[in-house]
């Protein structure tokens, strides 16, 4: 159980005193502002975690006197943390909570809660933040990440009970690369203190430049990469169910701090994990299938959403030979949505077998090619093989099946030895991609053959 108590390192805090309307009073005029901290060493073992206990409602609670420029609350580990009581104060808004989040180099970077609508019931907001810092191996806490790997968030995402960094629209792994290498914790739940309904309220999360490392995509800076806010919903496993696009100036890029703000969440879509992910990546529509039918003769393509935000339009592309695509039609987006979303459109000009993709573009111009289908109406039910390929690690073999159907599939040599087999394949309606090591393949032509009792299909590999 943590310990409600509080850890004062660092300079000397002035007009502090305990009770319900007390205030702490914070005097940043030095060359150094006045800090607390806590034990930043986030191993369990060495650290049981602390709240600092703010038992003033009021927004001004905290109250800050000289601009912050060097932090005054430095949590660094998610078990350090601030708990504001502010129970249903927040009824006389507007109200704005302000924590000046501090980090081992002397940067503040402040985050900003303010409240557009009540909570529900009494309750506690607990917060914390930390970075990468603590757990490399150069830091003084016996971290095991090395100091090149500290753009990877998903070797100390655990403590903000994260589970992956994975695209929420692919779910394609660890693009932490794409985010900010700090966590924010801002928790309405926390046993013994929750709400029994979140609040909304606008954030802004102010971060230090130096929380975009090395190996990153994203860039820090005046001209860094534009970012938004995204939480990690705890039920759901995703990131990005639920998305919080900003506006032209919502991102604001800094010398030594940047920020992201007018970040507006409530109610149900309110969970506790936070980070900060590039704008552009990815793009806000969960696909949830896309497939083909035949109906009175013509290819009708069928698809669904589970999420949308900020979505203007699908449009449907088809081509004969995969390299050639033409649009078949477009339809109008939700826009923004958290149910599923349904659409259907008719290709009238089907003859064949054809291939159709799906991309969505969304109401800031951006595009993003979703599935591949193939479909037909002229009831061959074809399935055959559209490309092979050598990616330098694999050789791979893409094919097209208008309906489920299973097949060994061979990998043999130019002289007929196999060198790799995977029997009792299941080729969907639609793309699958076979592959095999190439690890133990010499330079030369190889060649895939899939078959079943009822066909077999041959295409050449090359292999460099």
């Amino acid at each position: 159980m943590k310990k409600s108590v509080l850890l004062l390192l660092g300079t000397v805090m002035t007009g502090m005193a305990w009770g319900q309307a007390a205030r702490i009073v914070i005097e940043n005029s030095g060359a150094t502002d006045p800090y607390f901290v806590w034990n930043p060493d986030p191993r369990a073992a060495q650290n049981g975690g602390a709240y600092l206990v703010i038992d003033n409602p009021a927004d001004n609670a905290i109250t800050y006197l000289g601009a912050n420029t060097t932090g005054n609350f430095r949590s660094e580990a998610a078990q350090n943390k601030i708990r504001w009581n502010i129970g249903n104060y927040a009824v006389g808004l507007p109200n704005s909570y302000v924590v000046n989040w501090g980090n081992q180099a002397n940067v503040g970077f402040p985050l900003t809660v303010d409240f557009t609508v009540a909570p529900v019931g009494t309750g506690s907001f607990v917060l914390s933040t930390y970075s990468y810092y603590p757990y490399l191996t150069t830091s003084p806490y016996g971290g095991a990440v090395a100091p090149a790997n500290g753009w990877n968030n998903t070797l100390y995402m655990a403590d903000a009970n994260v589970t992956h960094m994975n695209d929420y629209t692919t779910g394609l792994p660890n693009n932490s690369d794409q985010a900010v290498d700090r966590f924010w914790i801002i928790d309405t739940k926390e046993a013994g203190w929750a709400y029994a309904a979140s609040p909304t309220v606008d954030l802004t999360f102010d971060y230090a430049n130096t929380d975009v490392q090395g190996g990153n995509v994203i860039t820090a800076g005046v001209a860094g990469t534009a970012l938004d806010a995204q939480r990690f919903n705890t039920g759901t496993n995703k990131w990005g169910d639920v998305l919080f696009p900003g506006c032209a100036t919502c991102w604001v890029g800094g010398a030594t701090v940047s920020q992201v703000n007018s970040v507006t969440v409530g109610g149900a879509n309110f969970f506790k994990a936070w980070t900060l992910t590039n704008r552009s990546q990815p793009l806000p529509v969960e696909l949830t299938s896309f497939k083909g039918i035949c109906e009175n003769n013509n290819v009708k393509l069928i698809w669904s959403t589970a999420t949308e935000t900020n979505s203007a339009f699908f449009t449907v592309e088809k081509s004969r030979d995969l390299t050639t695509w033409e649009a078949v039609g477009t339809v109008n987006a939700a826009g923004n949505s958290i149910s599923q979303q349904n659409y259907a459109l008719v290709d009238e000009l089907s003859d064949g077998l054809a291939y159709y993709r799906l991309t969505q573009t969304d109401n800031n111009g951006d595009v993003r090619v979703h599935d591949m289908i193939s479909a037909s109406c002229d009831g061959t039910n074809g399935t055959e093989i559209v490309t092979t390929w050598d990616d330098g690690t694999n050789v791979s073999v893409m094919v097209s099946s208008t309906i489920d159907v299973v097949h060994d599939v061979i990998l043999m040599d130019m002289q007929g030895k196999t060198m790799g087999s995977k029997p009792k394949q299941t080729m969907v309606n639609g793309m699958t991609t076979i592959s095999f090591s190439k690890e133990n393949l010499s330079t030369g032509i190889y060649v895939f053959k899939l078959q079943n009792s009822t066909q077999v299909l041959q295409r050449k590999v090359m292999v460099y």
